[in-house]
């Protein structure tokens, strides 16, 4: 053989002809598509993950939470498996990680054993889709995950290589699979342990409070709510509750008038939670004589419900509406009728479907739809709204027992156990008439004491304001260049200079990923972290009168944060902007912003900004844009 030339292998290739081809180092797979199937696999598991931490609690998504189609379709038959009740979020992250892992190793190709269940897998993604369009649940990081799925299918199809080693890959899945799947039904299980005993502890405080205060009520002599009769006299005038004369009370009304057990219910048609909890007042209803239900609307949709910014349940208005048009026509018995079946749909229709059921219930359809279609049916659903506004109601359901919400509703058969103890009592037959739940403020108030205490541990002495023995302590959590917490900052800073009995107390929680480890996503404040630093270290080299001097500057400055403007505002404050930028690069300086957002992760501050009064959290303090801080922080120092 003559020198220079290579050597030939079997099929005509030489060795260099082999090493030319573009593939990944001894693999079957080219380079691009090796590195296309991780990415594509990465963004799975990133949206898997993001699903799988929403419903642990530890991450609140954009675009998810109460009332939104990602928390409908996790709520949904669809979001969870059947018989073993196990979150779809967590059986595809287990999925697509062992996927993962299988695709890193695959060397020569994806093996068969494995490719076929890509292909089942990809059957499964499209039904889920199919499911979201249908039940108007379209959630934007489930639809990445099955995007990202079928294109990764699309890829494995195109891509060839050597199918081997079937049991290797598919042990190597399995191996993956089961160890996610543990990690995370642990964790499930200690979160839902966590949820189970507040929502224990709420039931048990708030069926006190509703016997406490059923025991104080004596109903005047002659004293009596509108009657609502069992069927309407006629159509033109429909029997109806009057909610103004009868105390709160629905306009319709199963039971007796005069009750012991008076149960308002504030619901959503197509709210998930809402359908449990109807079908356990129903089948108390079934079961007892002593108790009357009523009903409310609180419809999550922006259609009819002025404080809801989106369409998160797009029929709701609509199925309220054609409820009221039963109650109109033909009275309380058919509202019920209608009230049922609609809980039975989900509150999703469309025009076939209800009028093949109206025709069943023996209405003209032509007059039910055009009254359901005009203000005859939309003021009374706007009217249960604006009055829920009032009481400070914000989510569905808000049960109501007597007159008092019904908290740790949550727990199993909450309903029905503070019926019992409440029947227990013995209490008297009343009307609705001294039913009278109170105001939003006293409501807001009530949210926050019945928060369980969280120990904040002290912070930095000169992050600070007001006397160390105050009987009201507030602390948040906060972001520099976030506008509720400036806002939120400058309503505490006045109530502290007016009052000698607050303690306010600022914790570092820049919303930034990069120093927040309890931060998931891509944060909307890119300087935030260097924010937390410059604050921080303007109290380091200038006590506490630097610190708040900055502080006050960054909170006011937050659209104009720089170096540069930082530099001019210390000089101005009298600090050296120089060992103010070198301070905020020590080490130190950065441990302490890591310890605030250590504790606020302990506390679950998961937004900002977080606010905590004498340790417990605040869940809402402003009504109709306006803030009730001071009320809560001066019930605060009552304690």
């Amino acid at each position: 053989m003559a020198k220079g030339k290579s050597k030939r292998r079997r099929g005509g290739k030489s060795r260099d002809q082999v090493k030319a081809t573009p593939t990944t180092a001894a693999s079957g797979l080219s380079t691009v598509t090796y590195v296309g199937g991780i990415l594509l696999l990465a963004v799975c598991v990133i949206s898997s993950t993001m699903l799988a931490l929403e419903h642990l609690g530890g991450l609140s998504l954009p675009g998810c939470g109460e009332g939104s189609a990602c928390a409908e379709a996790a709520a949904s038959v669809w979001g969870k498996v059947p018989y073993i009740n196990w979150p779809v979020s967590f059986l595809g992250l287990a999925y697509f990680l062992g996927l993962l892992g299988v695709w890193l190793s695959a060397r020569r190709g994806i093996p068969g054993g494995v490719h076929y269940l890509v292909r089942f897998g990809v059957l499964i993604s499209l039904a889920f889709i199919v499911v979201m369009i249908v039940g108007e649940h379209v959630c934007q990081y489930c639809v990445a995950t099955h995007v990202g799925n079928f294109v990764f299918w699309i890829i494995i199809e195109r891509a060839g290589g050597v199918k081997a080693g079937s049991v290797r890959a598919l042990a190597t899945l399995a191996v993956v699979f089961l160890v996610c799947s543990g990690v995370l039904g642990m964790t499930n299980w200690q979160q839902r342990k966590a949820a189970e005993l507040k929502a224990e502890e709420e039931l048990a405080s708030s069926t006190e409070a509703i016997i406490a205060a059923t025991s104080q009520r004596v109903e005047t002599p002659g004293e009596v709510a509108e009657p609502v009769v069992e069927a309407a006299e006629s159509v033109e005038e429909p029997a109806r509750a009057d909610a103004a004369t009868g105390g709160f009370t629905g306009r319709y009304r199963l039971g007796p008038e005069k009750a012991a057990i008076r149960v308002v219910m504030v619901s959503d048609y197509q709210c998930t939670e809402c359908r449990r909890i109807e079908n356990e007042v129903a089948r108390l209803f079934r079961q007892r004589d002593d108790m009357s239900v009523s009903f409310k609307h609180f419809p999550m949709c922006s259609d009819c419900n002025r404080i809801t910014k989106r369409r998160a349940h797009p029929n709701a208005c609509w199925a309220a509406r054609a409820a009221e048009t039963a109650g109109i026509l033909n009275g309380n018995d058919a509202f019920w009728e209608m009230h049922f079946w609609l809980f039975s749909q989900r509150g999703s229709f469309t025009r076939e479907p209800l009028r093949a059921q109206l025709r069943k219930f023996g209405y003209e359809i032509a007059e039910f739809e055009r009254i359901m279609m005009s203000d005859e049916t939309l003021e009374p659903v706007k009217a249960d709204i604006e009055e829920a506004i009032r009481l400070g109601i914000w989510f569905t359901p808000t049960i109501f027992i007597n007159g008092v919400e019904l908290r740790g509703w949550e727990a199993t058969n909450a309903v029905a156990r503070a019926v019992r103890r409440l029947a227990a009592t013995n209490p008297v037959p009343m009307t609705a008439a001294r039913d009278h739940p109170p105001p939003a403020v006293e409501k807001l108030i009530g949210d926050w004491r019945g928060r369980p205490l969280k120990r904040i541990p002290p912070g930095v002495a000169f992050r600070s304001l007001g006397p160390e023995d105050a009987t009201a302590r507030v602390v948040m959590f906060g972001d520099y260049l976030q506008s509720g917490t400036a806002e939120t900052d400058a309503v505490i800073r006045a109530v502290v200079a007016e009052r000698g009995d607050v303690r306010y107390e600022y914790r570092h929680f820049p919303f930034n990923k990069e120093c927040n480890p309890t931060v998931k996503r891509e944060t909307d404040f890119p300087h935030s972290c260097r924010a937390a630093r410059a604050g921080e270290a303007a109290g380091r080299l200038a006590g506490a009168e630097g610190y708040w001097k900055m502080h006050v500057w960054l909170l006011e400055n937050q659209e104009s944060f720089s170096d540069e403007a930082l530099r001019a505002a210390a000089g101005a404050m009298g600090i050296d902007s120089a060992a103010l930028l070198a301070e905020m690069e020590k080490p130190a300086t950065g441990a302490a912003v890591s310890e605030d957002t250590r504790v606020g992760g302990r506390v679950d501050a998961t937004s900002v900004p977080s606010l905590y009064i004498n340790g417990r959290r605040v869940p809402r303090w402003k009504l109709e844009g306006e803030t009730i801080l001071p009320q809560i922080i001066e019930e605060a120092a009552k304690e």
